[in-house]
């Protein structure tokens, strides 16, 4: 007597068919791929915002902490490349020379001594981030002092749901310089706090001609020697009329009146004319 054999799709008594199998171990495979894709994603997630917080947190300590003292961001680029820039800088870029393993916060006892306490960010990584750059970037002429930004690379060292190089930390700030060789200065320090005023010296008033203002069109114009070329404050001298206009101009270096037409009210001769006087400084 033949015995009989079920075919691969036929069900036994007790079970499911192979195919069944199959099919159940298939979608189960699926299922459970999913669930680990998804939680992976979600560390990943997870460690994009840790880092992202990271990154605002030393940000501002940076500010806080190490960009107060304008000791602190002149030993971070002391040995920058290049040391100097010209003068009229319009966009100049300092690089790091070695790479500073640390960003404070410092504790200056003297000049340029190690951090005292434990850094905020460093080349290896904490908390999930590192810096891969620092530069001291668009550097401008501002005046008589200096404006840039300084610039920190930063990388997340843990795995994130998306790019793992992240926004830079980008501060303005303002620098101070030192004289350098014919046509450059040298760069001192730079911090978050405005620099103080250069001090004034020998500083002289000049006026204009007197001029007929009574048409409310000629300006009083006092400018600036080239001897004295740092304008400080200007003024309008009139008779009688009233001034629509005074404007200090520090780039032109000029100090410019107008009236504001009522000269022709004016009863006697001459009290219509209007004049400028600028106080220039070297």
């Amino acid at each position: 007597m033949k015995s009989h054999r079920p075919g691969l799709g036929s069900r036994r008594p007790d079970g499911f068919s192979i195919v069944e199998l199959l099919i159940v171990v298939g979608i189960t495979s699926v299922v459970m791929m999913a669930m680990m894709t998804l939680q992976q994603n979600q560390v990943k997630s997870n460690n994009f915002l840790q880092a992202q917080l990271k990154r605002n947190e030393v940000r501002a300590g940076i500010v806080g902490q190490v960009l107060n003292d304008a000791n602190n961001c002149g030993c971070l680029f002391k040995n920058a490349n290049p040391t100097e820039f010209p003068a009229t800088a319009n966009g100049v870029t300092l690089n790091v020379a070695t790479p500073p393993t640390a960003i404070g916060p410092y504790n200056f006892t003297g000049v340029c001594p190690a951090s005292s306490v434990a850094p905020l960010i460093d080349s290896v990584g904490i908390d999930g981030i590192k810096a891969t750059s620092i530069q001291l970037t668009n550097i401008k002429a501002a005046g008589a002092s200096y404006t840039g930004h300084i610039v920190v690379g930063i990388q997340a060292t843990k795995e994130v749901l998306g790019p793992s190089t992240l926004q830079p930390i980008d501060i303005q700030v303002s620098i101070a310089t030192t004289p350098g060789t014919p046509g450059n200065v040298q760069f001192a320090s730079c911090s978050t706090q405005a620099p103080p005023p250069p001090p004034f010296s020998n500083c002289q008033t000049y006026s204009s001609p007197w001029v007929d203002g009574g048409s409310g069109v000629t300006p009083a114009i006092a400018t600036c020697p080239a001897d004295h070329p740092i304008p400080l404050s200007g003024a309008c001298n009139t008779a009688c009329i009233w001034i629509y206009s005074s404007v200090l101009d520090p780039v032109a270096k000029t100090q410019t009146c107008r009236d504001g037409g009522g000269g022709r009210s004016c009863v006697n001769g001459g009290q219509h004319n209007i004049q400028a006087t600028i106080t220039c400084c070297q």
